[in-house]
């Protein structure tokens, strides 16, 4: 399969995450926060090669992954349907995780970075493009929402995916809104927010799917 603009590009964001990663290495204390509760507070700390390693790993098996699965995916011959769309969902995330990591480093050089409400308010901005991506999305095994109802049925699979891109763009709103506002709030109804958001993001189009199914006679799940 011949490498496209979008797979290069995503090397060239990883390979950037390491060397930027390297560069930040030696500055680093010997121990840095590596983790922030929901008010933005470091709640646990690491040391620096953790700092430097994780991020640059997670995204090299993301990208080893989203090239392995779509060989193996029994419906990979739907992929040339949609692979603009593919591209962006896959440059989106390396861009987050590379994003994520310049956080996590500014952070670690004592540099005036405001981690409770960049990373919400940039894990919105990934959901919304996320959200008007997927109804251009077809089946497969490795993207989109990926339940029995929608692999058993094309017209359920393009449907959810339109319910379920509008839920991902509407829960990206509002975990912006949260990111930007959560000092205000407080914490317990802060989270109490953040998790019915995520979890309507993911029910709303299973539920919709399964209904979906159901109303179309079909029986060939279960």
């Amino acid at each position: 399969m011949k490498k496209g603009v979008s797979f290069w590009l995503n090397v060239t964001l990883w390979l950037a995450t390491v060397l930027v990663s390297l560069w930040a290495y030696p500055q680093l204390p010997e121990q840095a926060p590596v983790h922030w509760n929901y008010a933005g507070e470091a709640d646990r700390y690491g040391s620096k090669l953790e700092l430097v390693a994780v991020g640059p790993a997670i995204t090299l098996l993301v990208l080893v992954l989203s090239q392995v699965l779509r060989r193996l995916d029994p419906l990979k011959a739907n992929y040339g349907r949609f692979s603009s769309s593919h591209d962006t969902v896959m440059t989106s995330v390396i861009a987050f995780m590379f994003f994520l990591q310049m956080t996590v480093i500014a952070n670690g050089l004592g540099w005036a970075v405001n981690v409770g409400r960049i990373v919400p308010v940039a894990v919105g901005i990934l959901f919304i493009i996320l959200g008007n991506v997927m109804p251009r999305v077809k089946q497969n095994h490795f993207m989109g929402f990926r339940v029995p109802w929608t692999l058993a049925d094309p017209r359920v699979w393009d449907k959810t995916q339109r319910v379920g891109g509008y839920t991902m763009v509407l829960g990206g709103l509002a975990i912006m809104l949260l990111g930007l506002f959560a000092p205000r709030l407080p914490q317990a109804a802060g989270i109490a927010l953040l998790l019915t958001t995520v979890l309507a993001i993911i029910f709303v189009p299973t539920v919709y799917a399964w209904w979906l199914y159901q109303k179309s006679g079909t029986r060939t799940v279960g």
